[in-house]
């Protein structure tokens, strides 16, 4: 009885641990800068701009989910959540990030996704991140249950 009584504290203690874990992946896409030498990313997250000797800008987007599967990550891309976009405005090329403007919930609480970005961009191409996107809330209606 003692050998069970150890063996399903760990177990459950591993449970716990595989759980807290999460999941991770990363994407890249490419962006014909079209001549601009302003790109504004209307994306909310930790951003690096690294310099490199290249005529197009690329931008890797790494996301952890902290409360959710491989399985469900694999759901959330095939809807497109983690699409990159971009549109050329007067002065400047945007990069947004519209999926992410849904708020995702997963057995009734909200999820957590980390995503951070490292832009690799021309020397003469300048990069900043828009002032919307720290003000940017995605509306109520805009909710996506996963159960």
């Amino acid at each position: 009885m003692k050998k069970f009584a150890s063996l399903f504290i760990a177990l459950m203690l591993m449970s716990v641990f595989v759980q807290a874990q999460g999941t991770e992946t990363t994407f890249v896409k490419s962006f014909n800068l079209q001549n601009n030498n302003e790109v504004v990313l209307d994306m909310e997250g930790d951003i690096s701009v690294q310099e490199w000797n290249n005529p197009i800008m690329r931008i890797q987007m790494t996301v952890t989910l902290e409360n959710g599967s491989s399985s469900m990550l694999k759901s959330l891309v095939q809807t497109g959540r983690y699409n990159l976009k971009s549109i050329e405005k007067e002065d400047f090329l945007k990069v947004y990030a519209p999926g992410l403007q849904r708020e995702v919930r997963v057995k009734g609480k909200n999820l957590i996704e980390k995503i951070s970005y490292t832009v690799y961009a021309p020397s003469e191409v300048l990069v900043r991140q828009s002032d919307e996107a720290s003000a940017a809330v995605a509306e109520p209606s805009e909710t996506t249950s996963i159960k």
